[in-house]
């Protein structure tokens, strides 16, 4: 057995299913992988910006803008509104967004808080909400969205809570 199939094998217990993988609550930090293995080579928490994603939205919502300017100048009002209404909800989504986190390593001795969210059957789904410190120094928060209603989510979601409360990461 390797040292990671051991690490993996001791802490099962400290493992529940996430909505695209697992999440891991080991003794120095919280992993979020897509298969039920802890990665090796992660050693850092890392800065897991969603940069890209954000500028993606950002030219989107250039590309609206420019779209309604050019319909509302053919006065066609109601392309305008619809195109202009989508620019908005795309910056508004970048301004909500800039402090979240896709790291995958999350460091124990930098998380700041931990909150419970619980879905609503069938519409949202439980997730965790952690605040932590990146390397950088900056606050980031990153949410650990848990398996839905129709794929166990119920049982999961007991089961993550569980943990968490046992960790001491959540009161």
């Amino acid at each position: 057995m390797t040292g990671n199939e051991t690490l993996n094998k001791m802490n099962s217990d400290k493992v529940f299913e996430t909505k695209t993988g697992f999440c891991h609550i080991l003794p120095e930090s919280i992993v979020i992988t897509r298969s039920n293995f802890v990665a090796e080579t992660v050693n850092g928490s890392g800065s897991g910006k969603m940069t890209r994603v954000l500028f993606i939205y950002i030219g989107l919502a250039a590309f609206f803008t420019m779209a309604a300017l050019y319909n509302f100048s053919r006065e066609r009002t109601t392309h305008g509104i619809l195109q202009i209404t989508m620019a908005v909800f795309l910056i508004y989504t970048v301004i909500t967004n800039r402090n979240m986190s896709v790291a995958p390593v999350i460091l124990r001795n930098r998380i700041k808080a931990v909150k419970f969210i619980k879905g609503i059957p069938f519409l949202t789904r439980s997730r965790f909400e952690i605040v932590f410190e990146d390397d950088a120094g900056e606050m980031r928060k990153r949410f650990i969205i848990l398996p839905g209603s129709l794929s166990g989510g119920k049982e999961e979601t007991e089961k993550a809570v569980r943990i968490m409360r046992k960790e001491n990461l959540l009161k």
